[in-house]
């Protein structure tokens, strides 16, 4: 029978046990929060900019995934951390949905700060939500363990764990907004510098808690032994975690180099179209002067088309002096009579429509 009891101070009685933590484990659940905490600030960043309200939309709900996985990821992995007797068995339903605070906190603290500078009122609220989530997510998953006993905590601690958790938050998301507003070349080293203290209002939320917690053992029987060791159990976890931001993090760096496409595809077409309209001859060479785009007023100019400029040298749109010194020479090209190793003003065009 679980016996959820906040705010009790009573003095520890010889049937109380306090809970110890798997080391290994309290490591890997702080990796798994900072690695989904640098995706989430990551993908939400670059997409901010995104040219359709569509992808920005799509890329939120990515960040917003990433960040609320990796914090209930986080919390599993810290309850399979800890060292109870008998071992500790998970109500499934109830686990799986305690997904869903973190997950809206998330989503509602991301979309607040979408704009172009948030305010202090903005970020003091995100950082809340984004703390009352984890919390709410935290406690929820205490309720959904099958415990042979009565779970309390202490209320000192408990109410120290809530605080650290929302000043970890807002300072999280107060400099994030600071990075946002400096040069990339300033703010690329110190990125992780937000994810590393989101990481820490997590892990002080969670393990605060866990250490104000206490197990009265009740005279039920005990619950199911797990049928993963849980050291299994949160390498399992961790690898679907990472794995799901991954996924995640690639489809939304899709869909940022697919708005860049466009972009770049939107500024080439307005470019073709100012050089096709110009009222001057534009002629582009590359570095062997072959032609590479001629303009209508360039045709007009020349007398030649299009289609026979292209991929031609440019020496062919010259008069007849500044031709013969620039055309490029081949072994093909006729000699002088007069004088053999002197090449004449004709010039093989095979070679004119190579570079060579």
């Amino acid at each position: 029978m679980l016996d959820l009891l906040i705010f009790d101070a009573s003095s520890l009685a010889a049937d109380w046990q306090s809970a110890s933590h798997d080391g290994s484990l309290v490591a890997l659940s702080l990796a798994v929060a900072f690695t989904s905490s640098c995706a989430a600030f990551y993908i939400a960043q670059t997409n901010r900019q995104a040219s359709s309200p569509r992808h920005r939309h799509l890329a939120l709900l990515c960040a917003s995934l990433v960040l609320g996985l990796g914090i209930w990821a986080m919390h599993f992995i810290g309850m399979l951390a800890m060292k109870l007797h008998p071992p500790v068995s998970y109500n499934l339903q109830w686990t799986t949905l305690s997904i869903l605070p973190g997950m809206g906190a998330a989503w509602l603290s991301m979309w607040s700060l979408q704009g172009r500078c948030p305010t202090n009122a903005r970020l003091v609220a995100s950082g809340c939500l984004v703390g009352l989530g984890i919390a709410t997510m935290h406690y929820s998953g205490i309720a959904a363990m099958d415990l042979p006993g009565h779970l309390r905590f202490d209320g000192p601690l408990f109410l120290l764990s809530l605080l650290t958790g929302l000043v970890f938050s807002v300072a999280a998301f107060a400099l994030h907004r600071r990075l946002r507003t400096q040069a990339s070349p300033t703010r690329g080293p110190w990125c992780c510098a937000t994810a590393a203290l989101l990481t820490a209002a997590m892990a002080s939320m969670h393990y605060l808690s866990m250490l104000s917690l206490r197990l009265e053992h009740a005279a039920v029987h005990p619950a199911p032994k797990p049928q993963l060791m849980p050291e299994t159990l949160a390498l399992i976890v961790a690898f679907v975690s990472l794995l799901v931001v991954v996924v995640l993090g690639l489809a939304s760096t899709i869909l940022r180099y697919r708005d860049l496409w466009q972009a770049v595809a939107i500024r080439d077409a307005l470019l073709a179209a100012m050089i096709n309209t110009a009222s001057h001859g534009v002629i582009t060479i590359n570095a062997q002067g072959l032609v590479k785009d001629f303009n209508p007023a360039a045709q007009q100019i020349f007398g030649y088309s299009r289609d026979e400029v292209l991929g031609r040298n440019v020496s062919m749109l010259m008069p007849s002096p500044w031709r013969s010194s620039t055309m490029p020479m081949c072994k093909s090209t006729p000699t002088s009579p007069t004088n053999p190793s002197a090449p004449t003003a004709e010039r093989c065009w095979a070679c004119a429509r190579t570079g060579a």
